[in-house]
């Protein structure tokens, strides 16, 4: 193995106010998760990650292949079953990794499902909160004001995150902006723009090689359907580099995340 290749061993719904149902006397909405109860509800992202390297004419030589970029792709959906309350739910979240981007010559694939039991609030926040989220993107829309806003609000929050689940973890800080409410086939659409920084903590055999702790930034656009209090469409990306100067050779680990999200999805509910 080279000196780098180890680094791989990797609802927003409004409620109705007197004077109208979706703006209220001072144009203000209320941001709100709502689940209904006895129901399944789906979210499905993918997530792209790309590994690049950054080094000398000389040392990219040398290691050949070995200093190709890598990406690995991610596809995963959770289905959250929803308790008679609207609150209590139990989420299955699958995962399946594709190595080699859209044309790999590694075909094999890992499946991996992480479970969650507990409370999903109308604000987004989880009781007990989950230890860490898979991916920064995750965490864009996981928390809401408790009181209604207007078009330029902001709020802030912060949540643990992995990158690539073991290349490293971060305590990112999210500051969402609600840019804009629109009126979409009987719906009202907001659109909220996402930035989150954090330093993300390279995992320790990067550590053992002289990498330091970098500050992982994400930036995108997410879309909620405040008619049906769910989640719409949302795109990030992030990024993050780590450098280490071995022999006096500057070499550099570049992370770039691309987060891309449906819109969740309710089926129908079940007895």
């Amino acid at each position: 193995m080279g000196i780098l290749s180890a680094a791989i061993a990797l609802a927003v719904a409004i409620w109705p106010a007197a004077a109208s149902p979706s703006v209220q006397a001072a144009n203000t909405v209320r941001l709100a998760l709502h689940l209904a109860p006895n129901s399944h509800v789906t979210a499905a992202r993918t997530i792209t990650h790309v590994v690049s390297y950054q080094m000398n004419h000389t040392l990219m030589s040398l290691l050949g292949s070995r200093a190709a970029p890598t990406t690995l792709v991610d596809d995963r959906s959770a289905v959250i079953d929803v308790g008679a309350d609207g609150t209590h739910v139990s989420i299955d979240d699958t995962s399946l990794r594709h190595f080699g981007g859209s044309s790999p010559k590694d075909k094999s694939t890992i499946t991996r499902h992480e479970k969650y039991v507990g409370e999903l609030a109308s604000d987004g926040v989880r009781t007990p909160p989950q230890a860490s989220l898979a991916d920064a993107g995750d965490g864009a829309l996981d928390q809401f004001p408790h009181d209604p806003v207007a078009v330029g609000a902001i709020w802030t929050f912060t949540r643990p995150v992995l990158l690539d689940r073991s290349l490293a973890q971060a305590t990112m800080t999210y500051t969402d902006t609600l840019k804009s409410l629109a009126q979409r086939a009987g719906h009202t659409i907001a659109t909220i723009s996402v930035t989150g920084t954090g330093m993300a903590q390279p995992a320790s055999d990067l550590e053992a090689k002289g990498f330091k702790p970098s500050t992982f930034t994400l930036t995108g656009t997410a879309e909620f359907d405040l008619t049906t209090g769910l989640p719409g469409t949302q795109s990030y990306t992030g990024h993050v580099e780590w450098t280490a100067h071995p022999m006096f050779t500057r070499i550099g680990i570049d992370f770039d995340d691309t987060f891309t999200a449906a819109a969740w999805t309710t089926a129908v509910a079940h007895p």
